[in-house]
């Protein structure tokens, strides 16, 4: 059974037209089908410039973080703004893996 449906997909049952007209009498089902070919273009995610400015203006610059920086910039800029400086990575591939996984190991609660 998939974790977030109810019951088992091979037992799965069409509702019956009175039973679909009372699910949708309570929650209104919008029509949602798309063809399998057909272009979907989603609109860039952000705020427009001015929106930007405007939130700036009451936060301040130093609070508005935008999604166009990378991680390791994202690293930078929080070191920055509490005064420390980030040491350049030199783990081997190995060494990285092993600490991942003591960090995952560190975080299991048992009992």
């Amino acid at each position: 059974m998939h974790p977030s449906r109810w019951g088992d997909p091979a037992r799965a049952a069409a509702l019956s037209e009175t039973a679909r007209g009372l699910v949708e009498l309570v929650f209104p089902v919008a029509d949602r089908t798309v063809p399998d070919d057909a272009d979907v273009v989603l609109p860039a995610p952000g705020l427009a410039a001015a929106a930007l400015a405007d939130l700036a203006e009451i936060v301040g610059w130093a609070h508005v973080h935008t999604d166009d920086l990378s991680v390791p910039e994202v690293a930078e800029v929080i070191a920055r703004s509490a005064g420390l400086a980030i040491r350049p990575d030199t783990d081997g591939v190995v060494r990285a893996r092993l600490r991942r996984y003591r960090t995952s190991l560190a975080h299991i609660h048992l009992g």
